[in-house]
C-alpha cells in the first residue's frame, strides 16, 4: 500500500479557520433553514390536531352505536317479546333483521338484533347505558 504524500511545505493547508475556506451563511439560506424548521413544527401541530379529531369523531360514533343498539333492543324488548306477544315477538326477531339488513347493511342481523334486544334487557336504565356509551371505548 502506497501511503498519501504529506502537502508539501510551500501547499498552504486549508482549514476550517482561513476565511476564502469558511462557509459563510447566507440570509436567504439562514431564512430557508427557519422556513423548513416551522413547517416542520407546523405540520407536527397539524398532525396532533387530524388525529385528535379522529379520535373525538370515533368515540361520538361509538357511543352513538350504543345507544342505537340500546334503543333497537328497547323498542324490540317492549313492543314485540314480552307478556302474551312473546311467542310473536321472537318470530317477527327474523323479519325485523331481515328487513333492516336489506337496507341498512349486515350490522343488523339477526344475531346482533338479538344481542340488541338482550342489551336492553340487561340495562334497563337509559342513564346508566349514556353514561357507560360515553366512557367505554375499543381504543
Amino acid at each position: 500500500m502506497k501511503k498519501k504524500a504529506a502537502p508539501s511545505p510551500q501547499e498552504p493547508r486549508p482549514t476550517s479557520l482561513q476565511p476564502e475556506e469558511r462557509k459563510q451563511r447566507s440570509p436567504a439560506a439562514e431564512t430557508e433553514t427557519s422556513a423548513v424548521v416551522a413547517a416542520a413544527g407546523l405540520l407536527s401541530d397539524l398532525r396532533r390536531l387530524i388525529e385528535s379529531a379522529r379520535q373525538r369523531i370515533a368515540t361520538v360514533a361509538y357511543s352513538t352505536q350504543v345507544l342505537l343498539c340500546w334503543h333497537l333492543g328497547r323498542r324490540l324488548l317492549h313492543e314485540n317479546l314480552q307478556g302474551s306477544r312473546a311467542a310473536y315477538g321472537k318470530q317477527i326477531l327474523v323479519t325485523v333483521s331481515r328487513e333492516l339488513t336489506v337496507e341498512f347493511g349486515a350490522g343488523f342481523g339477526y344475531a346482533r338484533v338479538n344481542r340488541a334486544v338482550q342489551f336492553a334487557l340487561f340495562f334497563p336504565d337509559p342513564e346508566i347505558v349514556s353514561t357507560l356509551a360515553t366512557q367505554l371505548s375499543w381504543s
